[in-house]
């Protein structure tokens, strides 16, 4: 992981230097640092946190209740028949089951309700790159954490450029 990290960061700063020796200006911006800096964001954070909260309750309580019987199993099966015993075994491994496919849900939902609650200030996060970004006179703007492309100066879409000369150069063989 180090080594990729590494090697992410070098491609980079190659791709930084490179583009300054050919008079490219390049912007660059921490976005981490500015997520962290805006007031907006801090009304973000703390409904992203309750709803956090009120989910683990949630998640909480399931837990208690499978825990609770649990141990009524441990105290009543040295009374119980075997049958019985596997019967509650399964019983109680089918709620962990549950439990944690609803644990897995939970992050997807709690994922899902925070890229909702951030995209408003991201977008306006975005804005503001690009205007400061042309203010600047900047060629393009990257993330440091990153190395995301968040502005260019002249877009162009080489995608079914891209697509048309892959399909050139190495066509499907037919069968």
């Amino acid at each position: 992981m180090k080594n990729r990290t590494f090697i992410f960061f070098s491609v980079i700063f190659a791709f930084l230097f490179s583009a300054s020796s050919w008079g490219a200006k390049v912007g660059t911006v921490d976005l981490n640092r500015v997520v962290v800096g805006i007031k907006e964001m801090k009304g973000v954070r703390e409904k992203l946190k309750a709803f956090h909260m009120s989910k683990q309750m949630e998640l909480k309580k399931e837990e208690e209740k499978i825990s609770k019987l649990h141990k009524s199993f441990q105290k009543k099966s040295m009374v119980m028949n075997e049958k019985t015993k596997m019967e509650k075994q399964k019983e109680i491994q089918a709620m962990v089951i549950e439990l944690n496919k609803k644990k897995y849900m939970m992050e997807r939902e709690i994922q899902r309700f925070g890229k909702k609650a951030q995209a408003p200030v991201m977008n306006k996060i975005k804005a503001v790159i690009d205007s400061i970004s042309l203010k600047e006179a900047v060629d393009f703007t990257l993330d440091t954490g990153t190395g995301q492309l968040y502005y260019a100066k002249n877009k162009i879409d080489l995608t079914q450029k891209i697509i048309d000369e892959y399909n050139k150069k190495h066509p499907v063989k037919a069968n």
